[in-house]
């Protein structure tokens, strides 16, 4: 028997022989048929070499991504007004609007002054009207109508896409419903109706409208009893101006009217607005820069309209018209005619004079209104869209100068102007490159962008027109109408009474006659010879108003609600408030209603009832200064059974809207902590009164 250890090298040797390669021990052996080869001795890898690596497999090739769907607005852009369009703005209107898109256009200039100032329209460049109706509004011909009218003017169903835009564009939409609101009011107070109608309108305007996602029209009904209705108009001045105001109502009002009647109505076919689009294009911007540039180059600096205060809080409307005598009106027209110019260019110079006296300066700018329908475009009157833009007009010269001069110069420079009015205001500043504003307030003559004038409506077939209100505000704080009406010349001086006092407003229409009735006198007079109250007149007037502010700032400082809060805040809140006056028996809060204003006794006393469940009224408290009046109004829905009536003459109210003392007391912990403080003691009071009853 073999070796077991032999074996194993006999076997090693064996295998290595026949793989040729060589053997563990070194020993060698011949292959046969081969002559004796040596073969070299195995080496082993050094030990330096660097260790293996894991090599993963290679991964599997990603199948490539799917190419990005193209915009369907694409295949179309060459359909639309608007040139130049790029892929962000068609992503961003096929985003809000899908395939729903007729025509996209660039802003007008009026469109682009707007926009400029205010992009969620609130107040801003809002237009409403309410309108009083005695007759049954068939509501479902009338939505059928509203519909028919809409699908018929572009205006109507437009919107303005700008956000992550570098500009922002009007888009036509192919269809659009505008919204109509239905209220009954018929089961309330008749002496409410007025109050609820107002809230509503304010509550409408807070509303505002989103330009890029609200329909661009809303209407509300509001039943009043079985046979009379208020219907709320509102839109926003961006799609809307004068003109369009009398085409919506001829073709809202008047159509519906005649059509529910059975009579016929001839139809005005509509005017569209892309024919004017397409007519802006051909204007020659480059000689418009020319010319306001040449012209304004030189402006000084900016000064406000004397007795202009500024104030952030919203535009609260308040009006005050004057009218000129039938002859002074007739002079006026004849210094016109020996002009030869314009009323309104008269108008103009008597304004800016008026300006230049007070101010004692040579140089000053209004804003005045331009229609935007003098262009060459096929009925352009008819058309449904906003088109009216504002421009500044500059006011200069020499002290030396007639007065009859000035005018000729002004009709001069007014015609050159209209002549290159088509662009905004934010345009002209950026050619000047001038950060102040051109103008702060406007002269708009003839009305031509105020709503129409709904009372000239004809009379209608079933409906009778009883009454009518209007708000209308085209951004500046104080806008003077001006208009012609039985041989009379009209001012209305519209202003936010939150920046305008009614002093201020008196002393600005008093100069603004009296400069009139000078050169009406004397067309010939030089301009130095012209008298007005100065700038100190204006400060006198601020002053005596800033010291009946602080008489009551000091009052309030000694109420407990007001207690702890610096003379700022409690100015900022009278700022936000209405003192109010009564007399004895004067009712200050009426039985049953919804309280929607807060209200602090200033001076005097008043008497508080509260309603028994019997239904009688009873006085049960006296209520002296610093004693609130309408804690319910805080709490929503909250109905009162009490009465508050003037128990002494010269009674004087503060007077907070709901919404103004919920924002107070959101800010103010102070003000929270002594409301509650008060309420704890009404509370104590009443307990007593309740227990004493018993």
């Amino acid at each position: 028997m073999m070796n077991p250890y032999l074996f194993l090298i006999y076997q090693n040797i064996m295998r290595s022989r026949m793989m040729g390669q060589p053997n563990l021990y070194g020993i060698p052996y011949a292959m046969p048929n081969f002559p004796y080869v040596n073969p070299p001795a195995f080496q082993p890898p050094p030990r330096s070499a660097p260790p293996l690596k894991y090599q993963p497999m290679a991964a599997e090739k990603q199948p490539p991504k799917p190419p990005k769907p193209t915009n369907p607005l694409l295949t179309e852009v060459s359909k639309f007004t608007a040139k130049n369009l790029d892929a962000a703005a068609l992503d961003k209107i096929t985003e809000l609007y899908g395939l729903n898109v007729q025509d996209i256009y660039e802003l007008s200039p009026g469109q682009q002054w707007m926009f400029d100032e205010a992009q969620v329209v609130t107040s801003t460049f809002f237009t409403q009207a309410l309108l009083k109706i005695v007759g049954k509004v068939n509501v479902a011909a009338f939505r059928q109508n509203l519909d028919k009218v809409v699908n018929k003017h572009d205006g109507l169903r437009t919107a303005f896409v700008h956000t992550g835009l570098t500009k922002p564009y009007q888009v036509v939409l192919k269809s659009r419903q505008a919204e109509l609101l239905l209220r009954d009011f018929s089961q309330q107070d008749e002496s409410e109706i007025d109050d609820l109608l107002e809230q509503q309108m304010l509550a409408d305007r807070r509303r505002g409208f989103d330009l890029e996602r609200d329909v661009l029209i809303r209407i509300a009904i509001y039943k009043l009893d079985e046979a009379s209705s208020a219907i709320l108009i509102s839109l926003p001045h961006i799609t809307f101006d004068g003109v369009s105001a009398m085409i919506l109502f001829k073709e809202l009002f008047i159509d519906y009217a005649f059509n529910e009647s059975g009579k016929a109505i001839e139809e005005i076919a509509a005017g569209r607005y892309t024919n004017y689009m397409d007519w802006l294009a051909t204007v020659d911007k480059e000689q418009e820069k020319k010319y306001w540039v040449e012209l304004l180059t030189d402006l000084p600096a900016f000064r406000p309209i004397p007795g202009y205060q500024p104030c952030a809080l919203e535009f609260v409307k308040a009006s005050s018209a004057v009218v000129l005598d039938e002859a002074i009106s007739q002079k006026l027209q004849t210094v016109q005619a020996r002009s030869k110019a314009t009323l309104n260019n008269v108008i103009q110079t008597a304004w800016g004079v008026m300006l230049q006296r007070i101010y004692q300066m040579e140089d000053v700018t209004i804003g005045a209104i331009s229609s935007g329908r003098e262009g060459a475009v096929e009925n352009v009157n008819h058309i449904l869209g906003g088109m009216v833009n504002a421009i500044p007009v500059r006011i200069k010269a020499d002290p030396s100068l007639l007065f009859k001069d000035l005018v000729s110069q002004v009709r001069k420079q007014f015609f050159e102007s209209m002549e290159n009015a088509h662009c905004s205001p934010n345009e002209i500043k950026k050619w000047l490159g001038r950060e102040m504003p051109l103008f702060d307030h406007l002269l708009n003559f003839q009305n031509f962008a105020g709503a129409a004038d709904m009372r000239k409506m004809p009379d209608l077939p079933g409906i009778s027109l009883v009454g009518t209100e209007s708000f209308d505000y085209l951004a500046s704080d104080l806008c003077v109408y001006l208009v012609t009406t039985k041989n009379k010349l009209q001012a209305n001086f519209v202003y936010n009474a939150n920046t305008f006092s009614t002093g201020t407003i008196k002393l600005l229409q008093n100069n603004f006659v009296r400069v009139i009735e000078q050169i009406c006198d004397n067309p010939d007079m030089p301009i130095s010879h012209i008298q007005t109250d100065s700038m100190e007149a204006f400060r006198k007037i601020e002053k005596n108003e800033e010291f009946e502010r602080l008489q009551v700032v000091g009052k309030l400082k000694e109420m407990k609600l007001f207690a702890g809060l610096t003379d700022e805040v409690i100015k900022r809140i009278l700022q936000m408030a209405k003192v109010r006056s009564y007399t004895a028996d004067d009712r200050i809060v009426k039985l049953d209603g919804k309280p929607q204003q807060f209200m602090v006794i200033l001076n005097g006393f008043a008497e508080l009832s509260v309603k028994s469940l019997e239904g009688w009224l009873t006085p049960v408290r006296i209520l002296k200064a610093g004693d609130t009046v309408g804690l319910d109004a805080i709490i929503d829905e909250a109905k009162s059974f009490w009465e508050v009536t003037a128990f002494s003459d010269n009674v004087e109210v503060l007077v907070l809207e709901r919404f103004t003392i919920l924002e107070l007391l959101s800010k103010y912990a102070e003000l929270r902590i002594n409301l509650l403080s008060l309420v704890h003691d009404q509370l104590k009071i009443s307990t007593r009164l309740w227990v004493n009853a018993e």
